[in-house]
């Protein structure tokens, strides 16, 4: 198969989308970050119980000064006119009423912002997320691959454990399309994908690197249990090729097999992956 330039396939926005770009544009619009928003909230939120805390002290202090009057004023008995004890009863009912309309009101205007801001923070990870998937295959794209693969790597040498790449390349691709259409050619595209993250673990991640070929990186593997893994999903997927109505075709694949060595770059483990796995080309039928 001749050399392709992997290209990134890019899923057009749908509507929720483009909602949260717009709502993440607002976000950004206020200057600061969400993270920064909900502390300032949480500020807010204790200065609200602080303020209601104190209020409640001199609420309850006023009252035990009527009822104890010896105790603040010296006095036996605090003397208040007839005619103006219930307007002194209703003034601080309404008071205490009002304070509470006020109180309840700002914690719903803090529920209700604290909520927003969440809202955008999900959003704008939901589309960074989407940002990193393959639309046909659902696999991670190349976006992913120089972040995850330089991480993988910073951490091998930081930790001295091993970590492995394995590069697949499907034979014979070009004469799917050609020999049974490009809908077939798509669907083997996604049993790909399924079938990789089927055979290797939760940690490990798969890359669609572009056309038909597919990256796995593996962590904390050698180089037997890298060879182990590639020889099951060469088994799995020729099993599944056998399945098809495909009359003298045989679906498999190439595999190259790169390890990490302390001062590689991702470009060089992505170079020694392609070589290897090219040079098992020639003893394959063309792609």
């Amino acid at each position: 198969m001749a050399t392709q330039t992997p290209d990134v396939v890019q899923a057009s926005p749908g509507p929720a989308a483009k909602q949260g770009a717009s709502t993440t544009g607002k976000a950004k619009a206020s200057g600061k970050d969400p993270t920064t928003r909900l502390k300032e909230l949480d500020r807010r939120d204790w200065q609200l119980f602080s303020i209601l805390l104190l209020v409640t002290l001199l609420v309850s202090g006023c009252v035990f000064s009527f009822l104890a009057p010896s105790v603040f004023w010296g006095l036996r008995a605090i003397t208040i006119q007839s005619r103006l004890l219930p307007q002194l009863v209703f003034g601080f009912v309404t008071l205490i009423i009002l304070f509470n309309i006020y109180v309840i009101q700002k914690r719903r205007e803090i529920t209700r912002l604290r909520w927003s801001i969440l809202e955008v923070e999900h959003e704008a990870e939901f589309n960074r997320t989407l940002a990193l998937l393959d639309p046909l295959t659902g696999a991670y794209n190349r976006r992913m691959l120089e972040e995850v693969l330089g991480r993988e790597m910073a951490r091998a040498q930081r930790h001295v454990k091993p970590l492995s790449l394995l590069l697949f390349d499907l034979d014979r691709f070009k004469e799917i399309n050609a020999r049974f259409g490009h809908l077939t050619g798509d669907r083997v595209l996604r049993e790909v994908a399924v079938m990789l993250r089927d055979n290797f673990r939760a940690g490990d991640v798969v890359i669609r690197y572009g056309g038909d070929e597919f990256l796995v990186i593996l962590t904390e593997t050698q180089e037997a249990g890298a060879k182990a893994a590639a020889s099951r999903f060469a088994a799995q997927l020729q099993a599944w090729g056998s399945q098809q109505d495909w009359k003298d075709f045989s679906l498999s694949a190439s595999v190259g097999i790169a390890h990490y060595r302390d001062g590689m770059t991702v470009a060089d483990m992505l170079d020694e992956a392609d070589r290897l796995m090219f040079s098992t080309k020639p003893s394959r039928s063309s792609t």
